[in-house]
């Protein structure tokens, strides 16, 4: 089963959850599917209600996965980074595909709907990515002390690892913590990584492996205007 949250246009997610091959679609009586290229209306999603009412359901049920507008694999959005950080460990981003935008479909925006969606699961394991992927990984130091961030940053360089995308956000009672997003090579140099940081006392947290060399497009640049 697959599920979306209230706000996103049922025929978008749809249309990205057959386009990158997440449901069996049921083809009706006359249709050749081999000849028609996209049809979401015969995608069925779940409406689970609001982000936070999504995460909660899919890790609830094993056999649900949810199609989520994902920001972009680089650079993913705040407020699902959070979220998901927030929820369940289950929960991780096993893929993702990007969908042009088409103005026909409704719900489409100002930029004609050209967005990146993934493929959320619950799983009692880190997927593995025998190949390239793009990771995102979120780690907090034990502590908030004077080079902290950079004792970490240091295991993720050691590492081979160039971060294409770091935030930060504090805990309620506690040291802040980190979101990043990287290129990973193989399943073996994050096990490098993970092992690591678990040496050092760093909690980590796998949110996404996205299969995959080279995300098109990239995102937004901007060019900056720096002082004096």
């Amino acid at each position: 089963m697959l599920g979306r949250i209230s706000s996103e246009s049922h025929d978008r997610a749809a249309l990205a959850a057959h386009q990158a091959g997440w449901s069996t679609l049921v083809v009706p009586d006359g249709l050749d599917a081999a000849s028609d290229s996209a049809h979401p209306e015969r995608v069925e999603l779940l409406d689970l209600g609001s982000v936070q009412a999504l995460l909660n359901t899919v890790a609830q049920i094993r056999d649900l996965s949810a199609v989520i507008d994902l920001g972009h694999p680089e650079h993913p959005d705040p407020v699902i980074e959070s979220g998901l950080l927030a929820s369940d460990s289950s929960l991780v981003f096993t893929d993702c595909v990007f969908l042009p935008g088409d103005d026909d479909l409704p719900g489409d925006d100002a930029d004609g709907g050209a967005r990146w969606f993934g493929l959320l699961q619950s799983r009692d394991e880190r997927p593995r990515c025998e190949s390239t992927a793009q990771v995102w990984l979120a780690f907090g130091p034990n502590d908030d002390y004077r080079g902290s961030l950079r004792e970490a940053l240091g295991v993720v360089a050691d590492a081979g690892i160039d971060l294409q995308h770091l935030r930060s956000q504090p805990e309620p009672h506690g040291p802040h913590h980190f979101f990043t997003s990287f290129f990973c090579p193989s399943s073996s140099v994050l096990d490098a990584l993970t092992t690591e940081l678990d040496s050092r006392g760093v909690a980590h947290r796998t949110l996404a492996v996205l299969p995959g060399a080279e995300f098109l497009p990239h995102p937004a640049a901007i060019a900056p205007t720096w002082g004096a």
